[in-house]
């Protein structure tokens, strides 16, 4: 069980853990695990890429990962800086909208049944 004092230090992007499942939850509908794990490696993609640098994101997924992208970047389906690629991967990339550098993070397997 995650305790109150750690759900105020532990963060994910500029929020903590308690404001981001709260985030989740308005957005999502309610705390599903996805999209936390998801904010989880979205936070770690953005701390490897250069500040002020305008990116693109990509999911392998087509749902959770999706959605903690879009609470935490600026990138969204309806902007075109979010393309969803249903590969059956929990990864997102991020890259350089411009240069093309960018990161990939990912958690090993398929989640296909």
């Amino acid at each position: 069980m995650v305790e109150q004092a750690d759900m105020n230090r532990f963060t994910i992007g500029e929020y903590t853990l308690k404001e981001f499942m709260d985030m989740v939850e308005s957005f999502h509908g309610y705390p599903v695990p996805g999209v936390i794990i998801g904010g989880i490696m979205v936070d770690l993609a953005m701390n490897h890429m250069p500040k002020h640098v305008l990116f693109n994101a990509v999911s392998e997924i087509a749902y959770c990962l999706p959605d903690a992208i879009q609470l935490l970047t600026p990138c969204t389906t309806g902007n075109g800086w979010l393309r969803v690629l249903n590969l059956g991967r929990y990864a997102v990339s991020l890259y350089d909208k411009y240069g093309g550098d960018g990161i990939r993070i990912s958690i090993p397997g398929s989640l296909r049944a």
